[in-house]
């Protein structure tokens, strides 16, 4: 009897301490790349974070084409080929007037499945857009990023969410090739 108390004991000691140890930090970096479509419309984005858009203002949606989502560093969570989306909205309404030509606010949305669909990853961007100071240069994102809960692959598939900062570049003037980069550099927790 005093054998079976204990191992009741040493099990629920043992659920009591699993919580801490169901979550491990991990920093990593990932990059998404793509063409993203020059908008002449004053259409807003439908779907996802991108859809935000105050009342009163106008967006207009960019829709990446040829888009992936990578990472370049992180240690061990890979992301397998797949098909990844790119929604971006800028808010032509709440322009800066510095630098020359302004700033706009940007929200977007990147959305990954992959090819076998064992992985998946949505991230929530919010950034301001800035036209270049240099002319003839690409424009720039400055911001950060959410990670939702998102299914990725180490030696088996872990869940990961995680936030950070983010920059990037877009290049409205070339119409073929990657004229989008975005940088998140997160940090979060992979759950077990």
């Amino acid at each position: 009897m005093r054998k079976i108390l204990i191992l009741i004991a040493i099990a629920v000691l043992g659920f009591k301490v699993m919580p801490a140890l169901a979550q491990i930090p991990y920093n990593a970096d990932f990059q998404v790349s793509g063409n993203l479509g020059i908008s002449s419309s004053s259409t807003a984005c439908s779907t996802g974070y991108a859809a935000f858009c105050p009342s009163n203002h106008t967006c207009k949606c960019l829709t990446a084409s040829q888009a992936s989502l990578h990472n370049a560093s992180g240690g061990s969570i890979t992301i397998p080929p797949g098909v990844t989306t790119v929604d971006v909205a800028k808010d032509v309404t709440d322009v800066t007037n510095t630098p020359p030509g302004g700033c706009f606010p940007a929200y977007a949305d990147v959305n990954y499945v992959s090819t076998d669909g064992t992985a998946h990853a949505t991230i929530n961007i919010f950034a301001t857009l800035c036209k270049p100071v240099v002319a003839g240069g690409p424009l720039s994102f400055s911001g950060g990023g959410a990670i939702e809960q998102a299914t990725l692959i180490d030696v088996f598939p872990i869940t990961v969410t995680g936030w950070g900062t983010l920059t990037g570049t877009y290049a409205p003037t070339s119409t073929s090739g990657q004229n989008l980069t975005l940088d998140l550099m997160a940090s979060g927790n992979v759950l077990f």
